[in-house]
């Protein structure tokens, strides 16, 4: 027999619940750390193709080698994406 207690549609109730959650909670966030992650790489790659067209007496000044060209622009657009994200906080 059913629990009289128990409301009639509350698995429903409880489904579109955790729906509307999902668009107005969960979606936006996920959204946005994809949209930071693309900015990251847009950077990342901008920053790259400014240091591949130093010399290498250039990049030595800067301390870096060509080789690591792609690990050292990966972490600066890194620091600047934490960097940035501390100021909206």
């Amino acid at each position: 027999m059913s629990d009289p207690s128990r409301l009639p549609y509350a698995d429903e109730a409880k489904l579109y619940t955790d729906i509307v959650e999902f668009f107005t909670e969960k979606l936006p966030h996920a959204v946005g750390d994809v949209a930071e992650l693309l900015d990251e790489a847009a950077l990342s790659m901008e920053l790259f193709e400014n240091l591949s067209t130093c010399t290498d007496e250039e990049l030595a000044a800067m301390g870096i080698h060509r080789d690591d060209l792609s690990k050292v622009a990966a972490a600066a657009s890194g620091l600047f994406v934490v960097a940035n994200n501390r100021k909206k906080t």
